[in-house]
């Protein structure tokens, strides 16, 4: 096994709208490690890389059972909402988008509508703050996004965060 079959694999992984952003992110992260590895092309994998590849790869097997519906079940006289949460660790930062719907009864439905995830730069001491911020940029600019395609107006956009920064 070697970077360029690694590479060549993830590179495979098509999601546009974040639906599996979580495997994605963790093969990114996976990546920045190869690089920082020094390994070249075609040389193997060291024994702790290659261990943590099978086991990524095994995840990756279990894609297929994910079902996600593509219909978001609402009508005009709903109450729509878009909520975006936003996170980071230290070595990526994420946002995502769900929509809240609620019909004349009460029924409340949620549904994710998209996620995006980013790594950390590699070589660049980041503080957990400032990617906590860079998650709420990118939050803001998925909602953003989104409603503007879905037509859905300021007052009902909510922006949700744990950061004590972002939130000040």
């Amino acid at each position: 096994m070697t970077k360029r079959h690694v590479l060549s694999k993830i590179a495979r992984l098509y999601d546009p709208l974040g639906w599996i952003a979580p495997i994605i992110v963790t093969a990114k992260i996976y990546i920045q490690k190869l690089w920082k590895s020094g390994l070249s092309w075609d040389e193997a994998l060291t024994e702790s890389l290659m261990k943590e590849w099978l086991g990524f790869e095994n995840d990756l097997a279990k894609i297929e059972r994910i079902v996600i519906p593509r219909w978001v079940n609402t009508r005009k006289e709903d109450k729509i909402e878009l909520h975006v949460y936003a996170d980071a660790s230290q070595a990526a930062y994420a946002a995502a988008v769900y929509l809240k719907s609620v019909d004349n009864n009460g029924q409340v439905c949620v549904n994710l509508v998209s996620a995006k995830t980013k790594v950390s730069p590699i070589g660049k001491e980041v503080s957990i703050p400032r990617l906590e911020l860079c998650a709420a940029l990118l939050g803001t600019k998925l909602i953003y996004e989104i409603s503007h395609i879905m037509k859905i107006s300021k007052e009902n956009l909510y922006a949700w965060s744990d950061s004590t920064v972002v939130l000040a």
